[in-house]
């Protein structure tokens, strides 16, 4: 509850039992579907990217999350008690993905070794790579060498859990503003305290919004490392191009230099439109001397790539 006022320590354990509830055993390796220039970045610095969420691939993928929270919010509409709780639901729809200013960055696994829809997706025609992490390994590693500290959580799919997750929320913000409108204070300050509680509970669902997604998706089996309340003074951020916009990102190290041993990422070299591929470019990459980290196991994926 750092940070916020006693008034939202109800969504704050609402959130925490949520990120908690994750499966008691993590998979024993975890992959990232890439293309050939996201391969040579990650094994040459050793580090991966961690996208700001409102960059990521699918734009849709927030909205969805906040879309369910809009309808929750639509819901708990009948039961407000008053005109200030009408307002102050009002007004938490207007600040939900409003551009508020909420730090929350995301690397993405997929538990799926070799799935053809992430083939196409992130690896695309021009060449194709999945670098799977041993999860316990990749763990220890990035809390040695990376200073901000990354949480890995399963993406939930089951709509019927997300929902009621969302009408948890609501139905605790309500109780919340509820307990701070029965304190007596100057009307100024009740406006004060109502944009406050807004701001804290949008930025609590930003927590767990990264971990919904929609249900069409659910064959990427996908886990994500997330990093919360980003200190931009101590760990800046960076740029890199996008196809249509400009993206932020923070870096997450997993190694730092060659020092032996060094860390080890089994490599599945995918389809691409023109060949699949050949012994003699697995026999260069596993030879190539300016990795940081160690492309091996190095294996061929004979899944044909054909044009969607």
């Amino acid at each position: 509850m750092k940070g916020h006022p006693v008034s939202v320590a109800a969504l704050e354990e609402l959130a925490d039992s949520f990120l908690q509830e994750q499966p008691a055993n993590q998979p024993d390796m975890l992959w990232h579907y890439t293309n050939a220039a996201g391969f040579l970045g990650i094994l040459r610095s050793g580090k991966l990217w961690a996208t700001h969420t409102d960059y990521l691939n699918d734009a849709s993928e927030m909205r969805y999350a906040r879309r369910l929270l809009l309808d929750a919010v639509s819901d708990s509409r009948s039961s407000a008690q008053n005109d200030e709780e009408r307002e102050m639901l009002n007004d938490f729809c207007n600040c939900i993905g409003s551009g508020m200013n909420r730090n929350v960055f995301v690397t993405s696994l997929s538990a799926a070794e070799d799935d053809l829809s992430q083939w196409r997706a992130y690896g695309g025609g021009t060449g194709s790579f999945a670098l799977g992490f041993h999860v316990s390994c990749m763990l220890v590693a990035i809390k040695e060498n990376t200073e901000t500290p990354f949480s890995l959580y399963k993406c939930i799919y089951e709509e019927s859990t997300c929902k009621d997750l969302c009408r948890k929320f609501v139905d605790r913000m309500l109780e919340a503003f509820r307990k701070e409108q029965a304190k007596p204070r100057p009307g100024s300050d009740r406006h004060t305290v109502m944009t406050q509680l807004i701001q804290d509970a949008v930025e609590i669902f930003d927590k767990m919004a990264p971990m919904i997604k929609h249900p069409d998706f659910s064959s990427e089996n996908e886990w994500r490392l997330v990093c919360r309340d980003v200190d931009l003074k101590k760990l800046p951020i960076r740029l890199r191009e996008g196809k249509t916009e400009i993206i932020p990102y923070i870096e997450l190290t997993i190694a730092k230099d060659k020092t032996e041993p060094r860390f080890t990422v089994h490599t599945q070299v995918g389809p691409s439109i023109r060949h699949n591929p050949r012994n003699t470019n697995l026999a260069l990459i596993g030879y190539c001397g300016d990795f940081i980290l160690a492309p091996f196991p190095i294996q061929p994926i004979s899944t044909p790539y054909r044009h969607v």
